[in-house]
């Protein structure tokens, strides 16, 4: 029976049609047949009495709902674009199926409320899988009985997830062209079981690794960095494992699972997508040093005096504000194999400036041996310059440990104000010694380019003679001195990463430097303070025969490469002793806060450090950022 509404909107459009027939001429000829048109419409819509004004109810456009009343309760309809109320019978068998796939094999549809809209259906019992029988065609594999005996739904995506994991399983094996599918289902005391035929084909071997998003590396250094031997089963390649590696080589920023394509019926290639890094990077660096009232340019607090304190400070002139920064420019990957060659420029407070300059070469004819270059230059304005080239060889031991040696030449001459006597006795000594080193590193990071957990350790020990020629004063006669001593040097870093709630991470790190020797000069002591070594100081302000940094860091995470921090630093520096002081130690707290984040032209880092003596406006400011090239 048709609503009110209905019937008076029906006879609405029988008032105007009549007019329309009445008078004719009233009306424009476009009008009319539109108005003939929608009352055509409206009273044949109107007409259908159930469904009412539009598609249901009163609104025009609204779709027809229809739900499912079942033994259990009421549930939405499960098929979307096919509805009863289109006289179409493919809407019960595609319903019945519905229920089948979802495991209720004896599901009827009983009857359909045209006025509620409801489709009632009788499901039955939910059908189980009790027991699955496998025939093998062809090699056999290992299949777990106890895998075979699960009870599994009767539904469809519980069947395919169940021949998915038994071609895994033959996959594994190295048939990576097997088929499987269900032959019957037999029907045993209330139970099922099915019938799966299994065809293993033929055994595949690995022929080559593709990096599916980079063109650059080359395919066996692709293989050498993922541990997958070109040749060997596909059996006895672990794609998980594949990932891990490849990913804490450190050129790619993501890699996916990878995966087996086949190319002949005997052969099949590795694709591992990946992120790659690009290939090159230019790193600047530039930090805001405020003024300091401290002790002018010199070393130690008492260097205007010939005979002053201890050699264990280097402190701002105190004339202003001061801008210091660095350029760092790296190629990664040169050559599609892993080649790095890396060159960067310091500049640092009181007129000092370095430069460094470094190669390394990842594999020696694809054995596990890598070559290390590193040319390193430094001069303290106009006290002193001094020299380093190192060589080393490494040895990759496991897949996250290497060990190595090193050896490398040192020199220093003094400038003019190094040629002053301090102590009776030339500040700078012209020197030069010879090392040698055993080196180990331990890397366990998640990801080397953005670690969240992991750890990172590294140590060297080294040992060697250094010879000075020098000036000094004996009784009333300055005579020229040449020394030679014996000296051992131990370095160490050390980092892990704690991951909590996913968005934190909490950083912890000790870094170390350590020279064993009686007599050393400004030129052989060990830098301290910046935003790499000591934050909350100035570059290279404290000098010391050993320094070290304890670091905390906390971290919260936007997004994988977007997080702000707060730090906490605590530097640890021994002086060396004079005629007149002994050595001591003296910590060094340093604090702040910071931000690092991907930009459109690379990664950005900002950083706000103070120290106890601070007030809070007069921070030093660092700034990083990275360009890809």
């Amino acid at each position: 029976m048709a609503s009110p509404v209905a019937n008076s909107v029906r006879a609405l459009l029988q008032r105007l049609i009549s007019l329309l027939f009445v008078y004719p001429r009233t009306f424009d000829v476009r009008i009319y047949r539109f108005l003939l048109l929608f009352g055509a419409v409206g009273f044949g819509t109107v007409g259908l009495g159930t469904v009412g004004f539009g598609t249901v109810g009163t609104s025009w456009g609204q779709v027809v709902s229809y739900s499912v009343r079942t033994e259990g309760g009421v549930e939405s309809w499960p098929i979307p674009n096919l509805r009863p109320d289109q006289h179409n019978v493919l809407w019960k068998s595609k319903l019945r199926e519905y229920y089948q796939n979802s495991g209720y094999f004896e599901a009827t549809i009983d009857s359909v409320n045209w006025d509620s809209r409801f489709v009632f259906v009788r499901k039955g019992a939910e059908q189980s899988l009790s027991r699955a029988v496998v025939t093998i065609e062809g090699p056999t594999i290992d299949i777990d009985p106890d895998w075979l005996e699960e009870r599994r739904t009767m539904s469809s995506h519980a069947l395919e997830g169940f021949l998915g994991e038994l071609l895994g399983l033959t996959s594994s094996a190295g048939y990576l062209s097997a088929t499987a599918h269900i032959l019957e289902f037999k029907k045993r005391d209330s139970e099922w079981e099915a019938h799966v035929e299994l065809k293993t084909g033929r055994l595949y071997v690995v022929e080559s690794v593709r990096l599916e998003g980079d063109s650059r590396t080359k395919t066996d250094f692709a293989a050498k960095l993922a541990k997958i031997q070109i040749g060997a089963l596909v059996s006895e390649v672990n794609l998980a494992r594949a990932q891990a590696e490849l990913l804490s080589a450190g050129l790619h920023l993501r890699v996916g699972l990878p995966r087996f394509e086949l190319v002949s019926d005997s052969t099949a290639i590795v694709v591992i997508p990946v992120e790659p890094r690009s290939p090159g990077f230019f790193d600047l660096s530039a930090g805001y040093l405020p003024t300091s009232g401290g002790a002018a340019a010199g070393v130690g607090s008492g260097s205007g005096s010939p005979s002053g304190s201890s050699i264990n400070q280097f402190q701002p002139s105190g004339k202003g504000s001061q801008f210091v920064g660095s350029g760092h420019i790296t190629l990664l990957n040169a050559f599609g194999r892993g080649r790095a060659f890396s060159a960067q420029i310091d500049r640092l407070p009181n007129q000092s400036s370095g430069v460094l300059v470094s190669f390394r070469e990842p594999s020696l004819k694809n054995w596990p041996v890598s070559v290390e270059g590193r040319f390193e230059g430094y001069q303290q304005d106009s006290t002193y310059s001094s020299t380093k080239v190192a060589l080393g060889l490494g040895l990759e031991v496991q897949s996250n440990f290497e060990v190595g040696i090193e050896v490398n030449r040192e020199s220093a001459k003094p400038l003019q104000a190094g040629l002053s006597l301090r102590d009776n006795q030339q500040r700078i000594a012209t020197s030069s010694g010879s090392y040698f080193g055993v080196e180990t590193k331990l890397l366990g990071l998640d990801s080397p380019a953005s670690p969240r957990r992991g750890y990172y350790f590294a140590a060297k020990v080294e040992s060697g003679v250094r010879k000075r020629t020098t000036r000094g004063i004996v009784g009333i006669d300055t005579l020229q001195i040449v020394s030679s001593e014996n000296q051992e040097r131990v370095s160490m870093e050390a980092r892990t990463y704690w991951t909590l709630r996913d968005k934190w991470t909490v950083v912890l790190g000790f870094e170390g430097r350590f020279i064993f020797a009686k007599n050393l000069d400004e030129s052989e002591l060990v830098p301290l303070g910046g935003a790499t070594s000591l934050r909350g100081y100035n570059e290279n302000q404290f000098r010391g025969r050993s320094a070290a940094r304890f670091l905390s860091e906390i971290r919260m995470y936007a997004d994988p490469r977007t997080y702000g921090f707060v730090f906490y630093d605590l530097g640890a520096l021994e002086s060396q002793p004079s005629t007149t002081l002994k050595s001591t130690t003296t910590w060094y707290p340093g604090f702040g806060i910071g931000f690092a984040f991907d930009s459109a032209i690379g990664p950005v880092s900002i950083s706000y450090a103070l120290n106890s003596q601070d007030k809070l406006g007069s921070g030093r400011i660092h700034l990083g950022l990275s360009f890809g090239l």
